[in-house]
């Protein structure tokens, strides 16, 4: 009876275990595509105010204090900027603004050359890569073009600074189970935002780990890794942004996500002993009852004899 209990147990362990690991897989892949969702259109949003500017008819042609007026009011209207800046057909600025400084004439630079530049005067919006403040707030560029009375060609270019810190402190509050979390890198394996600030502030390099090296590479998805991660074996799944070429990852504690299972692991434990023991006690009474006979037959030969 010892063996096929054994080996029930072992079956429904590993059944359970496999159905648990992939129900924390699914609702940790749910929270991951939530993740992507949210960031995603965080930025679009930005983006789409920076556009709705841009497009203003004549924008192009405003006087200095007429653009900055213009500014001014995004700025109040989106919160997540901290700096505007206008670019002409030449690179050069034509107006700045920023919530930390106040930016002169004579402070207004030349930016061929630079990325944002590059890609607007081709008439593309421009996405920047993440990047941390000495302050420790994450941020980055967003760019799109100014277009022509005909809309037919790029006369220059509207650049937003971006902080991410209100963004990206929502996504590592997220509540995964008891002691999971949600972290996210850039294109690079980056870490830009954590539930430890600071591997932020270091720029820690996570692109080591099995799942976001699986995801950088473009190697095929796996619904669920399992692998240790600073001394703790987790479940981890991933997920990309397409927009903005960051990764989504949520890791979860193995020993949590399969609590159902060492339970069941513990519970047969127990029953096995509890097994062991019956089967103990029935031993030694069957030994007695077989024995005792015995000895009183041996006990009449000797009075017989």
């Amino acid at each position: 009876a010892l063996v096929p209990l054994s080996a029930f147990g072992a079956i429904a362990t590993r059944v359970t275990e496999s159905a648990l690991t992939g129900e924390a897989g699914r609702a940790n892949r749910e929270v991951a595509a939530r993740v992507v969702e949210r960031v995603e259109a965080s930025v679009g949003s930005v983006q789409g105010n920076m556009i709705a500017v841009a497009d203003t008819a004549a924008f192009h042609r405003m006087e200095y204090e007429e653009q900055e007026h213009t500014l001014q009011s995004l700025l109040k209207l989106v919160p997540e900027i901290e700096s505007l800046t206008v670019l002409d057909s030449g690179g050069d600025e034509q107006a700045r603004l920023s919530r930390a400084r106040v930016y002169l004439p004579g402070d207004l630079i030349n930016r061929v050359g630079d990325p944002a530049f590059d890609r607007v005067i081709q008439g593309q919006a421009y996405i920047g890569p993440v990047r941390t403040s000495p302050e420790g707030v994450p941020l980055m560029s967003l760019a799109v073009p100014i277009w022509g009375p005909a809309h037919d060609k790029a006369v220059g270019g509207l650049v937003a600074e971006v902080s991410l810190r209100g963004l990206l402190s929502q996504v590592v509050a997220l509540e995964v189970g008891q002691t999971g979390y949600v972290f996210v890198v850039d294109d690079r394996g980056t870490v830009i935002a954590h539930p430890d600030l600071s591997l932020v502030l270091a720029g820690e390099d996570f692109s080591d780990k099995p799942l976001v090296r699986d995801l950088l590479v473009g190697g095929p998805l796996v619904d669920v890794h399992r692998y240790s991660s600073d001394g703790l074996e987790v479940l981890g799944v991933g997920m990309a942004s397409p927009r903005l070429g960051w990764l989504v990852v949520v890791e979860q504690p193995v020993a949590e996500a399969l609590a159902t299972t060492n339970a069941m692991t513990w519970g047969l434990t127990l029953a096995l002993a509890a097994t062991l023991l019956v089967a103990a006690a029935i031993a030694g009474y069957s030994t007695l009852r077989l024995t005792r006979p015995l000895r009183e037959l041996e006990r009449g030969a000797e009075l017989i004899g």
